[in-house]
């Protein structure tokens, strides 16, 4: 099953919508000054366009109070909390544009967001902050878990037409050679495209480099059913690559393939193997998505749900991109201007408020790996596959499929990787010559030191000796 919200969190969510149901009809005749709210609106835009947030609500919150009514102002000063993060707020702006225009294109999938995200919010805070938090660090041995993960799934690009490209034979054509290796109690991977037949984006082409929007066909969610895969993260920078639609769109195919999922704020994967709870929630650095520099709201959410799990997985899509990007440092990382979190800081985060196997990606290189606490983090899996869209030539090139294996209450026995080497089309193959596992040694006694997993020739390592 995927929990998507507790009682109290559809208590608060039916709070949070009455709460956009008062009447602002009567407000519209009276103290109306249409042209000045235009004005402060034009000057917001700019401000809006490249996120500069606070600058912008200085223009919109005098356009909305100039003229209540103004519909294409609530309209962008709810974006603008949206950006913010101010949930209430957004549901309170939206809430009039539903009054006024309910035909409002776009409106009713974004103020349902709105609206789950503030609940999310509101059930946040009734979440009291303890650090009493214990961590066993001498495994269960009364059941053990095994469970596969792999980096970032790309999976081709359906949009826009002119440039597309798919794999002939879908998901299972391109991932074939490494299929045998991925079915396990659970498999793990982070989705980073759309699923979704329709719909464009709201995002640009960055110059020369590349077609970044990745939006596949929802046919490709049984191709991922049947290479494996039981659960997938869907929080990262390409979640809303097609706008709200699309990631809703993405849920439901994962949903009607029989895919667990995390990614979207209040959507958190929950179910049993072979009688343990396990739960998987995703983390980045995305306003659609829980967030990995909101450590507040990090620790709550993983302290509640180790509460009432046996095995809590964090995954996580954070830090710089690229082939320069592969050494893990306690500092907050920026891409393109972009806040992309602190990795380091959130991963021990996560540990310390009860996660028991955290997985990284985003970088789309390889990252080492730690045993901190009796819990493995591993920073940055790499690409798992990337089909004509992905840089994947040299460091670039290698990957690994992580396979760790959980005691009940959480603390990791064994671990090994199998390593990868992708083709000049980004297909995922079976490395011989295990370049990764010498890469990934060295990444991880040089930045992580005395905690550092070192993985023997053969790419395994034991803690129970």
């Amino acid at each position: 099953m995927v929990q998507r919200a507790t009682g109290l969190f559809f208590l608060i969510a039916g709070l949070c919508f009455f709460g956009t149901m008062h009447s602002h009809a009567a407000d519209c005749g009276k103290n109306r000054n249409t042209v000045l709210s235009n004005q402060m609106l034009t000057r917001a835009i700019p401000f809006l366009k490249v996120k500069k947030t606070d600058s912008a609500l200085v223009y919109l919150d005098k356009a909305v109070n100039a003229d209540p009514c103004n519909i294409s102002a609530l309209w962008e000063t709810g974006w603008a909390y949206y950006q913010a993060e101010k949930w209430q707020k957004v549901c309170e702006l939206w809430g009039r544009v539903k009054e006024l225009q309910p035909s409002t294109p776009g409106l009713s999938i974004n103020l349902k967001m709105a609206q789950d995200r503030a609940a999310v919010q509101m059930y946040l805070d009734t979440v009291t902050l303890s650090n009493d938090v214990h961590i066993d660090t001498v495994a269960d041995i009364s059941q053990t878990i095994s469970v596969t993960a792999v980096g970032d799934i790309q999976l081709g690009r359906a949009w826009p037409e002119e440039s597309a490209a798919l794999p002939d034979g879908g998901p299972e054509a391109l991932l074939d050679q490494v299929i045998p290796y991925l079915k396990d109690d659970i498999t793990f991977g982070n989705l980073e495209t759309v699923l979704s037949n329709t719909g464009g984006t709201m995002k640009g082409l960055r110059g020369k480099q590349g077609i970044f929007v990745f939006r596949v066909p929802v046919s490709y969610a049984s191709g991922l059913k049947n290479a494996g895969f039981t659960v997938l993260g869907t929080a990262n920078n390409h979640a809303n690559d097609f706008k709200t639609e699309g990631m809703y769109a993405t849920m439901n195919a994962l949903d009607s393939a029989k895919i667990l999922h995390s990614g979207k704020t209040g959507v958190v994967a929950s179910w049993n193997v072979k009688g343990v709870r396990v739960c998987m929630v995703a983390y980045s650095n995305q306003e659609s998505a829980y967030t990995v520099q909101d450590s507040l709201n990090v620790w709550k959410r993983i302290r509640s749900l180790d509460q009432n799990h046996d095995i809590v997985i964090v995954s996580f899509h954070a830090g710089a991109e690229g082939r320069q990007a592969n050494r893990i440092k306690d500092t907050v990382e920026y891409y393109y201007g972009e806040n992309r979190g602190n990795a380091f800081k959130f991963a021990r985060w996560a540990v310390d408020a009860g996660a028991d196997l955290v997985l990284g990606h985003g970088p789309h290189v390889l990252r080492g790996m730690e045993n901190y606490r009796g819990r493995l983090i591993a920073y940055s899996l790499g690409n798992f596959s990337s089909y004509k869209s992905f840089v994947t030539d040299g460091i670039l090139s290698y990957s690994v499929i992580l396979k760790v294996s959980l005691a009940k209450n959480g603390v990791c026995k064994q671990a090994s990787v199998i390593p990868l080497v992708f083709n000049a089309d980004g297909k995922p193959g079976i490395d011989n010559d295990k370049n990764a596992i010498s890469i990934l040694n060295t990444l991880s006694t040089e930045d992580l030191k005395s905690t550092a997993i070192v993985f023997d020739s053969s790419g395994n390592v034991d803690f129970t000796k």
